[in-house]
């Protein structure tokens, strides 16, 4: 074997023991948002994480890298420049020991543990290429693509191949994953349907896994590059069936931070733009949210640490009770005075990590100099109102200020920089100047520049002794930065005349503004002993601000770690002022899954109205067991404590917004806040799930049910024991039995779990469901429903036009137990529906309710026609004839009567020819 089939023979080797062993990250960034797709080779899974907004230090990236520890990572070779070198540094400071390897394998050489990184082109991670890919995946779980196919088959697809090849192609082995043969694999691929409507299909399918691949393009390209890269390393290893098989696609689970999605934080208005007042700008602002009324920070670095917070909450028990005593310290009285320091200091504290870099650039500005001074400042000085805190002890976010810089470093940090640079100079030269009496040189060059003029002016003088008076009248000496001392005279035709001039000395230079300028003898030793005054007092003021940078730069670690801390105690107090303000408390965080609320509101809806009637909450996860264990304590399964709820009641009665406030409340108690409630248990919760509103867009070509199905598909298969999901109004959005019956799978689906239902909330107007036995009363779970108050005299006092719409008060209160109607007619009412309208409607759900439907038909005969009134009345007697009819049943041994005998009695039935009477007509 040659050196290069041995190579090769080695790569396709490593490329097994790569694709076998260890595990593959596709990860890139642009303008801050990281994106990235993992692949175990032990489960046969790929894994994905939404589109996200790292801080500017990466520490999204970092945490990825800690918990995935890949053995390979993949990125474009055109990501953010500060991104690869975050990535790059942090592979190289992965441990050896672990570094790629899992708890099943490790390789017993360290260096084959050290995590590889690739550089790929950046069409690699394209998003229309990565959707193509993941279209083309065949995923095994649980049969999912194999049962669409049977579908296909059993609703009129034809292969095409006849009965053998179905076979062959896999059709009666639709659930037989194991090893199925890769000729069976390509047989399949070879009968699916061609074209747009088989591209599109193979999309809706993976969008059931992902739930809308729009929103997040950079991790669609992450999985473009990593099956891209998967698909050579088998065709290095010498499989070259180019079927990749996989077992699933989830969510990328990250111990220390909760999974909330974009459809989440929509739902829930965590977030919400604006557009901008200002007429026709792009911009946008932050419109009613949660983090709008919550994010009153000071300091720019303080918004975007919260802004963080809000996308990724902590599941890390100590962070986030570290935070809560934080808060619950700036939120004392007696610390209101210390607080209003601090916040009055932080408006001079500015982006630090944004100057620093300028000033480390060279291209710092005056403005970042002053950034600088008030930041050191500022910091001394709210460290000084941060030691008058009462109750301060043991507090993390003020631990870390104090330790955070040597306030006597800063100090004489802040008096270096005012002594040397002078403000009112550098305001109008907008460029930083150094103060007179730091350097003895730059004073005596300045000394001489000031002098230039008159010195000038005497040097003329003497040239001009020896030219013409007319010449001499004209004459005067000037200075030029960088092009020296220069003669200068009125212009005239013949100025360039060598002769004219040149017999003078002097050498012609250039013509400006009707002055010709000359340069003779006495200029070039201005040059040689004066030289240019203006550069030497710019580089040596230069030199000096290198110098005040560099002390700057020796404390830089100091003042991004004091940058990072302000930041956080920023945050802290915007939750402290907030929590003033709106009268939040303190919640109670656990491991247990549970959540318990003491009157809990909705913390915007509150907002809204003048007045907002609270409600309890108790969810506890894994209490879905419909017989309850003896040996546990029976208190843990107590009415009140379920994992799921099942909300129903009248429409407009508050559902959805007591829906909202479950999860917001979650939200809040993890990201340190305080909370909208009386008092909260809240057990910790790795991911908030929602199926609340629909974001229909052209853009998806889905239609809104289409949308809701992705949603809750895509709920159902990433919960965890731990989740909290949250469903409103679900199957809406088809017809009342189909919707009804999913509601039910759904129900049924999450009960069944047992020990592993996470916490849920349900609303839904299927209260039917449950009175006609389809769903057990019995059923793990509480049923209850949103109060209101009917008004049934005013059915008989309402006019003619609105006769039988009673009037419904709604008070918005929790109460145990189903509710038996929406009142669907008596919101109508309230919102303008005429009245002729409304009693209509009455109508009829009164005789679709009662199955008397023909009641309709007989109450409108006086306003039928002649035709059909004939037509009612034909139709009634056909029906009493069938019903009459008696068809003889044929004794044992006996033929039954012929086909000709019954279409005799079907024309009696329709014609009256034909019969008999004795058929049991009267």
């Amino acid at each position: 074997m040659n050196p290069q089939e041995q190579d090769e023979a080695a790569g396709a080797e490593e490329g097994l023991d790569s694709l076998g062993e260890g595990t593959l990250l596709a990860i890139t960034a642009a303008k801050g948002r990281v994106g990235c797709c993992f692949f175990d080779p032990l489960t046969d899974k790929l894994s994905f994480l939404e589109d996200q907004q790292d801080s500017t230090g990466w520490d999204l990236t970092h945490l990825i890298i800690e918990q995935l520890l890949p053995a390979t990572v993949v990125t474009s070779s055109t990501a953010d420049a500060t991104f690869l070198e975050a990535l790059d540094a942090q592979l190289a400071a992965l441990p050896l020991s672990s570094a790629g390897t899992s708890a099943a394998s490790a390789p017993s050489d360290a260096a084959e543990a050290k995590t590889r990184l690739e550089y790929r082109p950046a069409r690699e991670f394209y998003a229309g290429p990565g959707k193509y890919a993941l279209s083309q995946l065949h995923i095994a779980e649980g049969g999912w693509y194999a049962e669409a196919e049977e579908e296909e088959r059993d609703s009129g697809y034809d292969s095409g191949l006849g009965g053998e090849a179905d076979n062959a192609a896999g059709f009666e082995d639709a659930h037989d994953f194991g090893d199925r043969p890769a000729k069976r694999r390509k047989l399949l691929r070879d009968v699916e349907m061609d074209g747009d409507a088989a591209r599109r299909n193979r999309e809706l399918r993976v969008e059931a896994f992902l739930n809308n691949l729009s929103t997040s393009p950079l991790t669609i390209g992450c999985a473009g590059a990593l099956l891209n890269h998967v698909n050579k390393t088998r065709s290095n290893a010498g499989e070259l069936d180019g079927t990749f098989e996989i077992k699933g696609l989830e969510l990328m689970k990250l111990d220390k931070v909760m999974l909330v999605n974009s459809d989440a934080l929509t739902s829930l208005q965590v977030f919400e733009d604006e557009a901008h007042a200002a007429t026709g700008s792009s911009r946008t602002k932050e419109g009613l949210s949660l983090f709008g009324i919550v994010n009153v920070t000071r300091t720019p670095l303080g918004k975007l640490l919260m802004r963080q917070w809000f996308i990724r909450p902590s599941l890390e028990l100590g962070v986030i009770e570290a935070r809560h005593d934080a808060v619950e310290c700036f939120a004392r009285n007696e610390n209101q005075h210390a607080v209003d320091a601090i916040q009055l200091h932080f408006k001079h504290v500015k982006n630090v990590r944004r100057v620093l870099k300028a000033l480390a650039g060279g291209s710092g500005s005056i403005a970042d100099w002053q950034s600088t001074w008030m930041f050191v400042f500022s910091s001394i000085q709210i460290r000084d109102a941060v030691l008058c805190l009462e109750h301060r002890t043991g507090i993390e976010a003020i631990d870390n200020l104090l330790d955070s810089f040597d306030s006597l470093a800063f100090k004489d940090l802040g008096e270096m920089i005012n002594n040397v640079i002078d403000w009112q100079e550098s305001q109008l030269k907008s460029q930083a100047c150094v103060r007179r009496g730091v350097d003895a040189d730059l004073d005596k060059l300045r000394r001489q520049y000031d002098g230039l003029e008159s010195f000038l002016s005497s040097v003329a003088k003497d040239v001009a002794r020896d030219l013409p008076r007319e010449l001499a009248k004209e004459l005067s000496l000037i200075y030029f930065p960088q092009l020296g001392y220069l003669i200068t005279i009125a212009y005239e035709p013949d100025v360039t005349d060598a002769g004219k001039y040149g017999s003078l000395g002097w050498d012609f230079q250039f013509v400006i503004e009707n002055h010709a300028y000359f340069k003779n003898d006495k200029c070039r030793d201005l040059d040689r002993h004066i030289g240019d005054l203006e550069s030497f007092i710019s580089d040596k003021e230069i030199e000096i601000m290198h110098a005040l940078t560099a002390h700057v730069l020796q404390l830089q670690d100091q003042m991004l770690a004091t940058a990072d801390a302000l930041a956080e105690l920023d945050c802290l107090i915007a939750f402290a002022e907030v929590s003033r303000i709106y009268d939040w408390t303190r919640p109670v965080m656990t491991e247990d899954p549970v959540c318990k609320i003491l009157k809990g509101r909705h913390p915007l809806a509150q907002l809204c109205v003048e007045t907002f009637v609270p409600n309890n909450t108790s969810l506890v996860g894994g209490q879905a067991a419909v017989k309850p264990d003896p040996e546990q304590d029976a208190q843990m399964h107590a009415a009140e404590d379920k994992s799921v709820i099942i909300l129903t009641g009248a429409n407009f009665s508050g559902k959805s917004v007591y829906l909202k406030q479950i999860a917001l409340i979650t939200l809040m108690a993890h990201i340190g806040c305080f909370v909208p409630a009386e008092d909260a248990l809240i057990g910790l919760t790795d991911r908030i799930m929602t199926r609340v509103s629909t974001r229909e867009s052209i853009t998806r070509g889905s239609s809104a049910f289409m949308i809701d199905l992705q949603q809750v598909a895509f709920a159902l298969r990433n919960l965890t024991p731990r989740s909290l999901l949250i469903l409103d109004e679900f199957g809406k959005g088809t017809e009342a039995n189909d919707g009804a019956g999913l509601f039910c799978g759904v129900v049924e689906h999450l009960v069944a779990l047992g020990k592993d239902t996470p916490r849920v909330a349900i609303a839904t107007h299927f209260q039917h469901v449950f009175l006609n036995g389809v769903l057990s009363r019995q059923l793990p779970a509480t049923l209850a429903h949103m109060e209101i108050l009917v008004d049934e005299s005013s059915k008989a006092s309402a006019s003619d036009g609105t006769k039988g719409v009673e009037s419904v008060a709604y008070l918005y209160s929790l109460a145990p137990g189903l509710a038996l109607s929406s009142h669907a007619t008596s919101l109508a009412a309230l919102f303008g529906i005429p009245p002729p309208v409304l009693t209509r409607a009455e109508e009829v759900t009164h005789a679709v309710s009662t199955f008397s439907i023909d009641s309709l038909a007989v109450r409108d005969e006086a306003q039928m026609s002649a035709l059909e009134r004939e037509e009612l009345r034909r139709a009634e007697w056909v029906a009493r004839r069938l019903v009459g009819l008696e068809l003889d049943e044929p004794e044992e041994g006996e033929e039954g009567e012929g086909l000709e005998e019954l279409r005799k009695k079907l024309r009696w039935v329709l014609d009256g020819e034909g019969g008999d009477d004795e058929g049991g007509m009267d």
